[in-house]
């Protein structure tokens, strides 16, 4: 099975002398590609089926210098061509399509999200502020249990415009530069233009000046001053996570305080301290924790009714004792006592009632078949040298080599050449490196 990876020529000697190698093999992080393949991110090699693929897993976008390219001077680019036989799919953990990459990575995130924990606080306002006076950790899974039951006994859609009636927007943070009217809504569509045109268009423009005038007449369009220290810093002002960070928000939920399925759960519960509860108890709204993608990011209010739907249809065909006993036993303490693997034990997933992107384990499910279609990431242990049958030279750090580089004259396509030559390369292979 031909597979491919993409890399620069600060890789190439150590690929070709030792194989494929993970950075940190022995790591055992639960990052977010945990949910993919049960192994950290640092402990995998990232390859495709195809030599061209879609977002994420493009090897000629990593050969490239992606997505590192505007931080490193450029290398060259090769992509490693790979013969797994059939008795070596044994190193393969996972098998992603491209196309529903953005799916998993969101699952993967909401997943992580709902097992941690929230405090919830029981409590009096007086004359000198809140005093606590009961609490409890749960886990977000469990809250957002209660929110969805909160919604069907209210007959709540779990829809964004029905889930925003019940909410009430929570501002973080927002950097002293920005006006103090900026709404979620106004900041993340001037994120989307402007990472839109600061990844893609900005390195096709040969004027520095015209480039630099056309990202601040973005800023300009939506009203909007960048702080100082993001203008002046060659890496922040073209990283999202320096930028984004500068306005963040959540949504708060109140109605726990008047709910009283809600209360008699906690009365059943240890309390925090060993305290009592409270005569006339006030709960603290839930803020609810934020998620941010891998990949692409939803609007957080349809983030949250898309959570909701999860939750839902994991829940909804179980007995609410059966889900309460649950709770009571494995959940109300500081770190949560079970994991997704234990809870789908308990209680098996209707997989008709969620996408396959919900389903347990589905992306560690695959055949060999399956590394043959088109699109697909492979997440892989180390790839011996003996399955490596050479690299193909693509660009010289800065443009495709002129027998790469297609001629649309003549109808040709990036991935067809390439697939042309890998063919060639595993026909002449007979043990030896091909470099071409």
């Amino acid at each position: 099975m031909l597979l491919f990876h993409g890399t620069n020529e600060d890789a190439l000697e150590g690929i070709l002398k030792r194989g494929l190698e993970p950075p940190r093999p022995e790591d055992n992080a639960h990052d977010w590609m945990w949910q993919f393949a049960g192994r950290s991110q640092s402990s995998l090699v990232f390859l495709s089926t195809a030599p061209v693929a879609g977002k994420g897993g493009d090897p000629v976008s990593f050969a490239s210098g992606w997505p590192a390219r505007r931080f490193k001077p450029p290398r060259p680019g090769y992509i490693i061509v790979v013969d797994l036989p059939p008795d070596a799919m044994g190193l393969v953990h996972a098998v992603i399509p491209n196309a529903e990459f953005d799916n998993f990575t969101n699952v993967s995130t909401i997943r992580q999200m709902l097992h941690e924990t929230s405090l919830v606080e029981s409590g009096q306002e007086d004359e000198s502020g809140w005093r606590p006076f009961a609490s409890w950790y749960l886990s977000n899974w469990c809250l957002h249990y209660w929110l969805v039951r909160y919604c069907l006994d209210h007959r709540i859609p779990f829809a964004a415009n029905a889930i925003d009636t019940i909410l009430k927007l929570r501002v973080m943070y927002r950097d002293p530069v920005l006006p103090e009217d900026l709404t979620p809504a106004h900041w993340q569509a001037f994120l989307e233009d402007y990472f839109r045109f600061v990844g893609f268009a900005y390195w096709g423009i040969s004027s520095e000046q015209e480039r630099e005038r056309r990202r601040k007449a973005i800023v300009s369009k939506y009203g909007l001053t960048l702080p100082e220290d993001i203008e002046e810093d060659s890496h922040s002002k073209f990283c999202e996570l320096c930028i984004a960070g500068r306005f963040w928000w959540t949504y708060e939920f109140a109605g726990f305080a008047t709910y009283a399925p809600f209360q008699s759960f906690l009365r059943s519960l240890p309390v925090k301290g060993g305290h009592k509860w409270p005569p006339s108890p006030v709960l603290k709204p839930y803020i609810l924790p934020l998620t941010k993608s891998h990949g692409a990011t939803l609007p957080q209010q349809q983030q949250i009714a898309v959570t909701l739907r999860a939750v839902a249809a994991h829940t909804q065909h179980i007995p609410a004792e059966s889900l309460l006993r649950f709770f009571r036993q494995r959940d109300a303490s500081r770190q949560v006592a079970w994991n997704w693997n234990e809870w789908y034990e308990t209680f098996p997933l209707d997989e008709s009632a969620l996408p396959h992107s919900w389903h347990p384990k589905y992306c560690q499910q695959f055949s060999d078949s399956d590394l043959k279609l088109p699109d697909r990431q492979i997440l892989a242990d180390a790839i011996p040298l003996r399955y490596i049958i050479g690299a193909i030279k693509i660009t010289d750090g800065e443009h495709f080599l002129p027998h790469i580089r297609p001629s649309r004259r003549k109808g040709e396509t990036l991935a067809a050449k390439l697939w042309t030559i890998t063919h060639a390369m595993r026909s002449e292979y007979s043990g030896k490196l091909i470099l071409r």
